[in-house]
């Protein structure tokens, strides 16, 4: 069953919460307003929403300037907003797994040289949140006697391309 290609179509399937937005956004395109991306969720044939990015731009306007076809795309993001929470979710699921274990968690990017410290991680560690995240500020965290063989372990495991199963005491 297709839509029809008439406004009245697309407000009859859009979600009560996103008319008003929505509609303001028609609003400006009617004004003149070149193009316009907005997101919104649309109710699908099966009774579901889906979230929906919508592009578009004025295609026709009458000689009074009055917009009287616009043309656009919907790109159905209902997937990917899915995903982004599963993500958010489970984020915040590891980031209270860790305060409740008072453990750390920290990624070190061996290409680029990025490093990341969860906050968990700083607090065990006792690292201020301004100190930059870094394998040398990480190196110094450690208690100086473990500093030597700590370096020399990663260096070799990177070298030799090994796992790494490192023990070492921090300040």
């Amino acid at each position: 069953e297709e839509i029809e290609h008439h406004l009245s179509s697309w407000l009859r399937l859009l979600h009560p919460d996103d008319r008003e937005p929505c509609l303001q956004h028609v609003d400006a395109v009617k004004q003149g307003e070149r193009e316009y991306e907005m997101e919104f969720r649309l109710r699908h044939k099966d009774g579901r929403y889906l979230a929906i990015l919508s592009r578009g731009l004025p295609l026709k306007r009458a000689s009074d300037g009055k917009v009287v076809r616009i043309v656009g795309t919907h790109l159905d993001l209902t997937a990917r907003k899915r995903a982004d929470a599963a993500l958010r979710l489970s984020e915040e699921r590891l980031r209270l797994a860790l305060d409740a274990a008072r453990m750390g968690a920290f990624h070190w990017n061996i290409t680029t040289g990025e490093v990341v410290w969860t906050g968990s991680y700083r607090q065990v560690a006792g690292i201020s949140s301004d100190m930059p995240a870094n394998y040398a500020n990480w190196l110094n965290s450690l208690f100086p006697e473990d500093r030597e063989s700590a370096d020399q372990q990663v260096r070799e495991a990177m070298e030799k391309r090994k796992d790494l199963d490192l023990e070492y005491r921090i300040l």
